[in-house]
């Protein structure tokens, strides 16, 4: 009877049917309308019915069909990310129709496979996602072609046309993708730039710029924006206070593009006050102009080793609204009173004018704080610098002790050449200056977070989730293969898991416990519901100290001015304010974009260095286990690179249970996470971002 049912509906060929209708349509007395009903109700709730509106039926089609952005595999085969799903949608090779790589793309899947692997059919392209590409040059027997080879993406481009002479056989090329959109089977690119020889820095940078599809230029409506502000900035402006007689300055990194923050502190009897003055980005970038869409798009700059990909056009983050030294700015101020327990006694916000007395490095005040020959500061200055180091550590102990992990995760660099070659790959270096501006800025972040918060206005929050209870079961599991002492700390809660950090503190290990924990954790992200911050142990979590780089944070400024009476950007929080949970999914998904392409091109530019490195030895510690083999970080020069099981000598290795470790099938050899090795670099393939190595036996050592 079911069945009838469904044929009724699809006979009528898309249009919608009463339960009285299909009652007669079925012809059969003993079907009244109460009986089809019922049925009809079973059939919804399988899914095989929808409710058409006005009392009307309508059959469900057997497909489904999505939006998402297609990721290509070199092997042909891709896969559709699209927004609310759990499971990226597969899609075979012969499926692909005339989509493309980073493509927005519509796909049917199959309703009845939707429980289990989703797999689909692309039907459409809504929007190109690659525009430009970065390839060698070569010549075959059907013409020119331009070839690109990544982890990622491989494809070989016919060559069109080109506009620059002199091109010759393995030349790095960038073209510009040419060809209708309805050519499944060639696509062509016209060649606008000659770079050089594969592989180089700006090579390997340019084609990861482009397989993520990003801008580098900024339209020309939003470039004539930027221009048409006036260069200088008054010390007395209307309803804004004047800071430009207060010590203010910035503390970055010595290749720093951009400077959102300065910093100010003076003692204020027996308390501190802390001045933590960001850019006043949103005086220059209104809402749904020409700049602020641009910036909305792009939603973050993105750093490479080489070059920055901005948010906001040069005039605005490196001129207008950067704290450089000895101009006045316009700033957005989080003034607080601080005791010496580091509890905030007050706190004020207000539109400020600064004019900041030194630009900074970490390096330089970590010298000055160490006392370290040759490193001079104004005498108004140095004391300062002394006075922030001692709230730093007073605001440093307080949020640990109230649940904020502590992470020592420092990460890798590739410093470049004034020639744009490869120096070396480095550590970055952990310094407390660097602890310094951190604090600072967690607790303005904090203040402006819970201010809001108290207003009930709409926010975008930074949300980090409690962690999934089977990743961390996995993550204990992983521990106790280091330690059984770990093991009276396994609780999922903020004290538990940094006595954990405190216990492996500069044991070989650490690095790699650390990195193990993190990956255990959900992604922080941004959503207009606060669900806390619980790395960091915050209740109430936002973006607000770098507008300059990051768009969420130029919202909240907006609404804090708000919040402080500018009643001019009440039609703003009016129009974003039933779209801020897909402006959230935005930002976050642009966010992590970002961190992949920064992520692909340090691990290209490593393999670029250990190019010249091949046939050398080196120490390390195995980091990850897998099937296929494990992965070792070198002590030296901080790249990880595979050996492969195929690799390992005499014996058949498969992974233990815990899937920590490779044992040898007739021997027992065992290879684990967390032992020393010593191996040879086998090969290093820049395209991919991958480096093979050899093991090297009598470097074996247990932990």
């Amino acid at each position: 009877m079911k069945r009838g049912i469904l044929q009724a509906l699809k006979g009528v060929q898309g249009k919608t049917l009463a339960v009285k209708e299909l009652s007669e349509i079925m012809g059969d007395d003993h079907l009244t309308p109460d009986i089809v009903g019922s049925l009809v109700a079973e059939l919804i709730d399988e899914g095989k019915v929808r409710r058409a509106g006005k009392g009307k039926l309508a059959s469900v089609s057997p497909s489904v069909r999505f939006e998402g952005r297609l990721q290509m595999h070199p092997s042909g085969f891709g896969f559709v990310t699209v927004d609310g799903l759990d499971k990226d949608i597969f899609i075979p090779k012969g499926k692909m129709g005339n989509a493309f790589h980073n493509d927005l793309v519509e796909v049917k899947v199959d309703r009845a496979r939707m429980a289990t692997r989703v797999s689909g059919l692309i039907t459409e392209v809504i929007e190109r996602g690659m525009k430009k590409v970065v390839g060698r040059y070569s010549r075959g027997r059907g013409g020119p072609v331009l070839k690109v080879e990544d982890k990622k993406f491989s494809y070989h481009f016919d060559v069109f046309s080109t506009s620059v002479k002199g091109v010759r056989e393995g030349d790095v090329v960038e073209g510009v993708i040419e060809g209708k959109a309805k050519r499944a089977n060639r696509r062509g690119v016209r060649v606008v730039r000659k770079i050089g020889q594969f592989p180089d820095v700006e090579a390997i940078t340019l084609s990861t710029i482009h397989l993520y599809g990003m801008e580098r230029d900024f339209e020309s409506k939003a470039l004539r924006q930027s221009s048409s502000f006036p260069p200088r900035v008054r010390s007395k402006m209307p309803r804004r206070v004047d800071l430009t007689g207060f010590p203010f300055v910035t503390i970055d990194g010595i290749t720093a593009r951009d400077f959102d923050d300065a910093v100010c502190l003076v003692k204020d009897g027996e308390n501190f006050r802390l001045l933590v003055s960001i850019a006043d980005v949103s005086e220059y970038v209104e809402y749904d102009t020409p700049l602020d869409r641009e910036a909305m798009n792009r939603g973050v700059s993105v750093y490479f080793p080489d070059r920055v990909i901005p948010m906001l056009p040069e005039r605005l983050s490196s001129d207008l609204c950067s704290l450089r030294e000895k101009v006045n700015r316009m700033t957005m101020t989080v003034d607080a009173r601080i005791n010496r327990q580091g509890e905030v006694v007050a706190v004020d916000f207000y539109p400020s004018v600064i004019r900041s007395r030194k630009r900074l490095t970490y390096e330089y005040v970590q010298r000055f704080l160490d006392n370290t020959e040759g490193a001079h500061l104004p005498d108004e200055l140095g004391k300062m610098l002394v006075l922030m180091k001692g709230l730093a550590e007073v605001l440093y102990r307080k949020r640990v002790r109230e649940g904020s992990l502590d992470f020592d995760l420092p990460e890798s660099q590739v410093l470049i050449s004034l020639v744009g070659d490869i120096e070396k790959v480095v550590e970055e270096e952990r310094l407390f200056s660097h602890r310094i501006i951190e604090e600072f800025m967690l607790l303005a972040n904090v203040l402006v977070a819970k201010y809001l918060d108290e207003k009930n206005l709409k926010i975008l929050y930074r949300v980090h989730e409690r962690p999934d209870p089977v990743k961390m079961k996995q993550f204990f599991k992983f521990s106790s293969n280091f330690d059984r002492d770990l093991s009276i700390h396994m609780t999922v809660n903020d004290a538990s898991l940094q006595k954990m950090l405190d216990y492996v503190k500069d044991k070989t290990y650490e690095k790699i416990f650390n990195r193990v924990l993190l990956r255990s954790f959900k992604l922080a992200r941004y959503s207009p519901v606060n669900q806390g911050h619980f790395g960091l142990g915050f209740e109430k979590y936002t973006h607000f100290t770098s507008p300059i780089r990051r768009y969420p944070d130029l919202m909240v400024h907006r609404v804090l001015k708000y919040a402080l009476g500018d009643t001019s950007y009440r039609d703003y929080l009016a129009s974003i304010a039933g779209n801020l949970d897909q402006i959230a999914d935005f930002l976050s998904k642009r966010e992590k974009e970002s961190e992949q392409a920064e992520r692909d091109v340090i691990d290209k530019l490593k393999a670029l260095y250990m190019v010249g490195q091949v046939g050398e030895r080196f120490d390390g510690l195995i980091t990850s286990v897998h099937p296929f083999g494990f992965f070792i970080e070198l002590e030296d020069v901080f790249v990880e690179g595979l050996v492969h099981i195929g690799d390992l000598p005499d014996d058949i290795y498969f992974m233990d249970g815990a899937g920590f470790s490779l044992k040898g099938r007739y021997f027992g050899k065992t290879f684990s996470v967390g032992n020393r090795v010593t191996i040879v670099v086998k090969e290093s393939d820049p395209l991919k971002g991958r480096v093979d190595f050899l093991l090297v036996e009598k470097g074996i050592q247990k932990k």
